[in-house]
C-alpha cells in the first residue's frame, strides 16, 4: 500500500517533537534521554537563583553577627585606654585643679607642693627655694608680733616689729643696735635712775615730802627739769604696807633690761638683778649728771622691793620730828644702798627716783 501523504499538521508535530528532544539530549530514534545530563543542564536561571541566595545569606550573617562588632569595639577602647593615662599630680603637665605640676620637683618645701598648690606664707609649709624662700611660717600663728611675723620672716631684734610672746620677748624695738638711747641693742628698755639733788625733810612741813604722792612728783619734776626723756618717775620709798615691787607698774617690776644711771653706767642688768642684794655701781648721780658722794636718802625698802622695818615718817607725813624713817647711803652698792638705818623725819635727805615706763 502506498504511504501516507504527510498532512502540514501532521508535519508540524513531529518538528515539535524532535524540537523538545533535543533540548532534553533525548535520541528521537530510540526515544531515550539522558536523565543525568537533563539534571546538569537545568535551568541556569535556577541555578544562578540559588548562589544568589547562599551568597547573600553569607554576606548578611557577616554583616549582622553582634558579637563580631561588640569585640571589635571592646578591643579599641581597650587600646585607647591604655595608651593615654589618667592626669596626675607630678606628671609635669598642669592639669585642671592643679594650682603648678613641676613634675619631680614638687615638694613641701619648694614653689610647687606635693599636693601640686602654689607654697605660700601662711599654709604652714616651709618655703626654702625659689625668688622668695622663707625664714618660717606657723600659719595662721603668722603675726608681725608673734616669733614668725606676717611676711614669713623671723621677728629679731632691730626690724622695728616688737616681738610679745615666744621664749624671747621683746621690750622695745626702735629698729636699731644703738645703746642708750632707750632701747638696748638687745631690745630691752634702758631705764634711769638718779639721786635726787634735792634735800627733803620726811614729815609734812614745806620743805617735806608729805606722801609717797609727794615724793613721786619730786622726782618728776627734777626729771622735767633736767631735760631727761619724758617718762613717768617714781621715787623708790615705802610706807608700812606698800614698797616699789607693788606700787611700780608691773613692767618696770618684772624689767629683763637694765637700769643706768645718767651717763649710761650701769646699776643693774634687770629687775632680778636689782633687787638681789648687789648693785653694779652706786647710785651716786643726780638728775644732772653730778655726784653725789655720802649722801643719806629715805628709802624704809628692803633691798628686793618690799617695806622695810625701818620706819616711814607716819607715811612721809608726819607733823612733827620725833618718828623715824629708814634710810639707805648713796655710796653703797650692798644691801646698804637702800637699808641703811633710820632716821629722825625732822631731818633732811635725798630720794632715789627710776624711770618706771617705756
Amino acid at each position: 500500500m502506498p504511504p501516507t501523504p504527510l498532512t502540514a499538521l501532521t508535519l508540524t508535530a513531529l518538528l515539535l517533537s524532535v524540537f523538545s528532544a533535543c533540548n532534553r539530549h533525548c535520541d528521537p530514534l530510540t526515544d531515550s534521554c539522558d536523565t543525568d545530563a537533563s539534571s546538569s543542564d537545568s535551568d541556569p536561571t535556577s541555578s544562578s537563583t540559588t548562589d544568589t541566595s547562599t551568597s547573600s545569606s553569607t554576606t548578611a550573617a557577616v554583616t549582622t553577627d553582634p558579637t563580631s562588632s561588640s569585640t571589635s569595639s571592646t578591643d579599641s577602647s581597650s587600646d585607647s585606654s591604655t595608651s593615654a593615662p589618667l592626669p596626675s599630680c607630678g606628671d609635669g603637665i598642669l592639669d585642671p585643679g592643679e594650682e603648678c605640676d613641676d613634675a619631680d620637683a614638687n615638694a613641701d618645701d619648694a614653689p610647687c607642693t606635693s599636693s601640686c598648690s602654689l607654697n605660700f606664707c601662711g599654709d604652714g609649709l616651709l618655703l626654702k627655694s625659689g625668688d622668695s624662700p622663707e625664714q618660717c611660717d606657723h600659719a595662721d600663728a603668722n603675726a608681725d608680733d608673734a616669733p614668725c611675723t606676717s611676711s614669713c620672716s623671723l621677728n629679731i631684734c632691730g626690724d622695728g616689729l616688737l616681738l610679745k610672746s615666744g621664749d624671747s620677748p621683746e621690750e622695745c624695738d626702735d629698729a636699731n643696735s644703738l645703746p642708750h638711747d632707750g632701747c638696748s641693742p638687745s631690745c630691752l628698755i634702758e631705764r634711769l635712775v638718779f639721786v635726787s639733788s634735792a634735800l627733803r625733810q620726811g614729815n609734812s612741813s614745806d620743805a617735806g615730802l608729805k606722801s609717797l604722792s609727794g615724793a613721786d612728783a619730786l622726782c618728776q619734776d627734777l626729771a622735767q627739769a633736767a631735760g631727761l626723756p619724758p617718762h613717768l618717775y617714781m621715787a623708790w620709798l615705802s610706807t608700812k604696807n606698800l614698797g616699789p615691787a607693788s606700787r611700780f607698774p608691773s613692767h618696770t617690776a618684772s624689767a629683763r633690761g637694765p637700769f643706768l644711771l645718767i651717763d649710761h653706767t650701769p646699776i643693774a642688768l634687770s629687775w632680778q638683778d636689782l633687787t638681789d642684794g648687789q648693785l653694779l655701781h652706786p647710785i651716786d648721780l643726780d638728775e644732772h649728771g653730778q655726784t653725789i658722794t655720802k649722801s643719806t636718802v629715805w628709802t624704809n625698802t628692803s633691798p628686793n622691793g618690799a617695806p622695810a622695818d625701818k620706819g616711814d615718817c607716819d607715811a612721809w607725813n608726819s607733823s612733827d620730828g620725833t618718828p623715824k624713817g629708814g634710810v639707805g647711803f648713796s655710796a653703797a652698792t650692798d644691801t646698804t644702798w637702800t637699808e641703811l638705818d633710820a632716821n629722825l623725819c625732822a631731818n633732811s635727805a635725798r630720794i632715789y627716783c627710776f624711770q618706771v615706763t617705756p
